[in-house]
């Protein structure tokens, strides 16, 4: 059965103090935003008889339409809503390059509240909308304090539709793109071939690629616990951004074995702006089934 799984992290700055982060589950996805966004795909026009909102016929959602919103409401989330509870709310449009799509079918959405006094109250109630105030996607009760003006909150918003088999290939370079907040992913290296110029770790040459970029600077610990056999790994950045190649890729660091039980734990002080590439194989050349793991430390 598919599901709706939505992963919420927000980061206070202040100015580049990173002073707390916070991690929220689950919210409830509005009737609205589900007619929206099913009307949408198929490119359908009309109005919802429950909530009176017209379905556009054209992409929402995306760059230039999708927005976080915030507010001070604390009423109980009920499908039927159409807008934030609150008397205060505020609105913030996508940071450059979001929202993107990362790993196994997960849709990431973020937005930076400046400081200078904006979104000032307490934060109650979040959701993700197709315009400043427009139709609400989805609703999430939780007080995450008051924001003082003179800080910097980032939201970022991870949704995926589970229940489904992602068919993704990560034999190839650059590989699948890693998402920002605590992720995993399961696979096989069997079959995989390696790439012309590619460095090697202790024979490895059937390789799995992954590329992350942080949110923010940081450590971050990239590791194969839970993989079924011996695995190597090997950490890269590109001088060549935004074309990386294979043959110019500069090594941050491998491992073998830190990981316990013959799987390999990298960690890295990840700098904003960054991309960095993350080789995965077996030693001697081994396959077997795989684990992926990357979390902030």
């Amino acid at each position: 059965m598919n599901e709706w799984i939505v992963k919420w992290q927000l980061r206070k700055y202040d100015g580049k103090k990173l002073l707390e982060v916070i991690d929220i589950d689950g919210n409830e996805l509005m009737r609205a935003g589900k007619a929206t966004m099913l009307a949408s795909a198929g490119g359908l026009s009309g109005t919802d008889p429950a909530t009176s909102i017209p379905y556009p016929a054209s992409p929402l959602f995306d760059a230039a339409n999708a927005w976080i919103g915030v507010g001070d409401g604390t009423d109980p989330t009920d499908p039927l809503q159409v807008a934030l509870q609150g008397v205060n709310t505020a609105f913030v449009g996508m940071d450059p390059g979001f929202p993107r799509l990362s790993g196994a079918m997960e849709l990431q959405f973020k937005a930076t509240f400046p400081r200078f006094g904006f979104a000032a109250f307490d934060w109650e109630e979040f959701g993700i909308f197709n315009a400043d105030g427009g139709v609400m996607m989805n609703r999430r009760v939780e007080s995450l304090g008051s924001k003082p003006g003179n800080q910097t909150w980032v939201f970022t918003v991870g949704v995926t539709i589970g229940g489904a088999t992602a068919v993704l290939n990560n034999d190839a370079f650059p590989g699948i793109p890693v998402g920002p907040l605590t992720w995993s992913w399961d696979s096989s290296n069997a079959g995989y071939t390696s790439e012309p110029g590619e460095v090697f770790y202790a024979s490895g040459m059937r390789t799995a690629w992954f590329r992350f970029e942080p949110l923010a600077s940081g450590n971050y610990q990239f590791d194969t616990i839970g993989s079924s056999f011996d695995t190597v790994m090997q950490v890269f950045t590109s001088p060549d951004e935004p074309t990386p190649t294979v043959p110019t890729l500069f090594l941050v660091n491998s491992d073998d074995d830190s990981g316990g039980n013959l799987t390999s734990l990298i960690t890295v002080a990840a700098t904003l702006g960054e991309v960095y590439y993350i080789q995965v194989a077996g030693y001697s050349n081994g396959t077997g089934s795989y684990s992926f793991n990357v979390q902030e430390v």
